[in-house]
């Protein structure tokens, strides 16, 4: 459809012409659409100038007054720079998750680590529409950015974690308002096919995939050996309990969770 969008061309308050003048008048002609129209364009990237210009035409056309019936007469309908920019600002997720290894059930604490999320559309194949990566606090939360998603859609959320098992939300989600919060750790219910163990009053993500094969079995108890072998500390992908040490104990985890057949589950 032709027109994309339209902007007002009657009545526009504009800056009086001539020397000297410092005050504003009304002007009218469809020469002030365009320059109106890039000025509300600069003003969306002034918020969020991560954004594509195909991101950008995407925020005009959808708070534009014609975005439900849009026609060859008026394209998607006249511009609303306001709505765009509150629309263009990143939105964030206040995530709470716990991590098997990590996490200290009789303290309520966590061993702070970096996961990764992404945002999936919600029907298959579920492609990735934006991801972000924070680290844990002590008590499992991070606020992450996303400038790539869109208030009232609804989408999945993805978490991976170095040797952790790729965990989904049970249901997709949506941001209102700019702003999503979701808590993996209080129900197991939380994650997609209630993939989660318990762990004090608290529900943690499984820990052990260290090749990140999304199964946990006898190839990443391998590896955890190997290191434990070879007495390997700092941060690495078979330190499984976050101490910096790869030892028996990681074996132990992980050959736990192999045990009890721990494997990925998603939509």
């Amino acid at each position: 459809i032709k027109p994309d969008v339209m902007a007002l061309g009657n009545g526009n308050f504009v800056a009086s012409p001539g020397a000297g003048n410092t005050g504003y008048t009304s002007g009218s002609g469809t020469s002030f659409s365009c320059p109106m129209t890039a000025g509300a364009c600069a003003v969306i990237l002034s918020a969020n100038p991560s954004l594509t210009p195909m991101q950008v035409l995407q925020l005009l056309k959808q708070t534009a007054d014609s975005t439900l019936t849009p026609n060859r007469l008026r394209g998607w309908g006249l511009i609303n720079c306001w709505e765009a920019v509150k629309l263009a600002k990143p939105k964030t997720l206040n995530l709470t998750m716990l991590i098997e290894g990590f996490y200290d059930s009789i303290a309520n604490t966590l061993t702070g680590d970096t996961v990764n999320v992404y945002i999936r559309n919600n029907s298959s194949p579920f492609a990735i529409v934006d991801s972000a990566r924070a680290k844990l606090n002590s008590a499992g939360i991070a606020a992450l950015k996303f400038s790539n998603v869109t208030n009232g859609i609804n989408y999945y959320l993805e978490i991976t974690h170095r040797n952790g098992l790729e965990t989904w939300s049970k249901t997709p989600q949506s941001f209102t308002s700019n702003v999503m919060t979701y808590d993996f750790s209080t129900d197991s219910a939380k994650a997609f096919g209630n993939n989660l163990k318990h762990s004090g009053s608290r529900w943690v993500i499984y820990e052990g995939d260290v090749n990140q094969n999304g199964v946990v079995e006898l190839s990443d108890i391998i590896l955890i050996s190997n290191n434990a072998t070879l007495f390997v500390t700092g941060y690495n992908i078979t330190d499984v309990n976050g101490n910096n040490v790869t030892d028996l104990n990681d074996i132990i985890l992980a050959l736990n969770n192999s045990s009890n057949f721990v494997s990925v589950k998603k939509p």
